[in-house]
């Protein structure tokens, strides 16, 4: 049986940094296939994620914000790797693409009707890991 994985994670501004650089892969991720594909959807891949998260509070947040404070939140989406390949559960790294696309597409819609893109940041996509996941800011 399949299910679905949620994790949800505050950031600070100290945090952004780290998450940048993992979500876009300019760190070593020592998990992941240097081969496999990862990408953000619908963002300015040449800005960071504390870019990105910065210029959404400079739309909602008009007073100055305190250096420990909370900026953000990133929630990590993914589903068991039985949905993802149900003939060969523990095959590392293998996916069924018409899956992934129907999960994507559905996880996606879920995001911007619950949150609305005036509060969504960033999305990344990683396909380069055990099983596909994304990363919402």
């Amino acid at each position: 049986m399949s299910f679905a994985v949620c994790r949800v994670k505050k950031l600070k501004a100290s945090n952004l940094s780290a998450v940048s650089n993992h979500n876009m892969r300019t760190m070593p991720v020592p998990h992941r296939d240097p081969h496999g594909q990862f990408y953000r959807l619908g963002f300015d891949q040449n800005k960071t994620t504390s870019e990105l998260v910065n210029e959404k509070l400079d739309k909602f947040v008009k007073k100055q914000i305190r250096k420990d404070a909370v900026v953000a939140v990133e929630l990590v989406l993914s589903a068991s790797p039985e949905y993802f390949r149900p003939t060969n559960p523990q095959s590392w790294g293998q996916y069924e693409k018409d899956r992934v696309d129907a999960w994507q597409k559905k996880t996606i819609d879920f995001i911007r009707q619950k949150y609305k893109d005036a509060r969504i940041a960033d999305i990344c996509v990683h396909l380069d890991e055990a099983t596909p996941h994304m990363h919402i800011v």
